[in-house]
């Protein structure tokens, strides 16, 4: 696993993309952020799927 770093912007919004590799296992996965300050914890889940 990898961690990234993005900053939000003034009014505390933060973006960002991600390209699963070509041989990433199907199925739904989760992303989760969090606030390095507030410790505010946000989650997304996603699915990857098979070409």
């Amino acid at each position: 696993m990898k961690n990234y770093k993005t900053l939000a912007d003034a009014e505390g919004m933060a973006e960002w993309t991600w390209t699963p590799t070509a041989n990433a296992p199907a199925g739904f996965w989760t992303a989760v952020v969090r606030g390095h300050l507030s410790g505010q914890e946000r989650t997304i889940t996603f699915e990857i799927r098979q070409g």
